[in-house]
């Protein structure tokens, strides 16, 4: 019982954490006349405190006085929105349905995570020792004498860093912030659908149901924050080209996408690949300023040339070679290209997209959506993410010196999951698109 009581605080924590209206932080120094929306509001939030999680681990302080500086962080943080707000726009801001309904679907993720105790092989054999590393207060530096250095650490951390953020005694209080960031990012994606709200809930639970997965996602696999960064930076890449076909000002969007990306870099390697393909996308099929896009593309340089320079600082392994990929020789290359490794990789593929519903429906709409040529116009940058992720997929297990079909049992069901978002923006293009059409015939 107490138990439950504390996993029931720990949800009102994260709720009273992350849903302060942050209006005057963004009308003071970002963007006057931006209008917020619930989700946007806690995106925004959980966005600027992980990087600045992020920045307090490059200086190595440890998780016991980044936490202290955090909460003197948030407090400020909170004084200022609370002096600068009226209370009616506080109560507008938390007294809602959609409060209500993200409450008890969190608390019903909490309970299914406090349940089910069991790590993945990947978890248990790398990823907790480095969890421990950080929650028993040991440094940064001190990965190099942990296996797998040249993984990117911040997952790591944001579990250790919850972990102690909570009055559980107990290690998955860590991963329940996952959980969170998992349903807040679809809901922010599935926000967009010009729906009722009791259906647009509906429809959210829905989409929970076909993509949620313990064993997979929440036992302590990095594949469910990237999961969540790339449904938030697919929402701002969105609203860049939206703001921008109606000529109105969108440096914030910008913000928020440069805020994901930098997290998507420090989050798991593919990450960054899937960052690279989102870049790409923007920068040949939305059209923006070319100001605007060589900001957003020397940001994420920066962002990557930081990485180098705390990798190199603490003397983290950079080099590509690991247990899976050792050579990359010109003949070697040459020797893993072939049809039959390209067949396998296409066959789980295909398996894979056949046992998730997400991928059949969005692919379908995908097909129609051919159909009319200004669908396509205006998705076209969704086409190029689903193509280009597909070949990233392919390239990363073609690449690969371990034995391919042992590495696509274990591995390409969860390196296809990170980039369902795509899809699931591309079901809820479809259905805006079409039905704003049926409702002018």
């Amino acid at each position: 019982m107490i138990e439950l009581t504390n996993i029931i605080i720990q949800n009102f924590l994260f709720f009273f954490l992350f849903f302060l209206p942050c209006t005057f932080v963004i009308k003071k120094f970002i963007y006057n006349n931006y209008v917020f929306d619930i989700f946007e509001n806690v995106s925004f939030n959980i966005l600027l405190y992980l990087n600045f999680l992020l920045l307090l681990s490059y200086f190595d302080i440890g998780i016991t006085k980044s936490l202290k500086i955090f909460i003197v962080l948030f407090l400020l943080y909170s004084l200022i929105n609370l002096i600068n707000l009226r209370l009616y726009e506080i109560k507008k801001s938390l007294l809602r349905l959609e409060i209500v309904f993200l409450f008890i679907t969190s608390l019903i993720i909490f309970f299914d995570i406090a349940f089910n105790l069991t790590f993945s092989w990947d978890t248990e054999k790398f990823w907790f020792e480095k969890v421990l590393n950080f929650s028993n207060g040991n440094s940064v530096e001190n990965l190099v004498n942990i296996s797998r250095s040249h993984y990117p650490y911040f997952f790591d951390m944001i579990w250790a860093f919850f972990w102690k953020f909570s009055l559980i005694n107990n290690e998955y209080s860590g991963r329940l912030f996952f959980g969170f960031m998992y349903l807040i990012s679809l809901s922010l994606l599935l926000n967009l659908l010009n729906l009722k709200r009791l259906i647009k809930f509906m429809f959210i639970l829905l989409i929970i149901l076909s993509t949620y997965n313990y064993r997979e996602y929440f036992s302590g696999n990095k594949e469910i924050i990237v999961f969540s960064l790339i449904s938030m930076s697919l929402y701002f890449l969105l609203k860049i080209k939206e703001k921008n076909e109606q000529n109105k000002n969108f440096n914030i969007e910008i913000v928020f996408f440069l805020l994901s990306s930098n997290l998507l870099i420090w989050t798991k390697q593919e990450g960054f690949i899937y960052l690279l393909n989102l870049i790409f996308s923007l920068v040949f099929f939305i059209n923006i300023k070319m100001n605007k896009k060589i900001i957003i593309i020397l940001s994420c340089c920066l962002f990557y040339l930081v990485k180098i320079f705390i990798y190199n600082y603490y003397n983290f392994n950079l080099d590509l070679k690991s247990c899976c990929y050792y050579d990359f020789t010109i003949n070697g290359i040459i020797n893993k290209i072939s049809f039959e490794r390209f067949f396998l990789i296409v066959f789980f593929i295909f398996f894979v997209i056949l046992k998730n519903p997400i991928f059949i429906v969005g692919l379908f709409f995908g097909v129609l959506g051919v159909i009319s040529k200004k669908f396509l116009f205006k998705n076209f940058y969704l086409y190029s993410l689903i193509v280009t992720n597909f070949i990233s997929v392919v390239i990363i297990f073609i690449m690969t010196d371990a034995d391919l079909e042992y590495m696509l049992k274990t591995g390409v069901e969860r390196l296809i999951f990170m980039f369902v978002p795509v899809l699931i923006l591309m079901i809820v293009q479809y259905y805006n698109f079409f039905n704003k059409n049926l409702i002018k015939n």
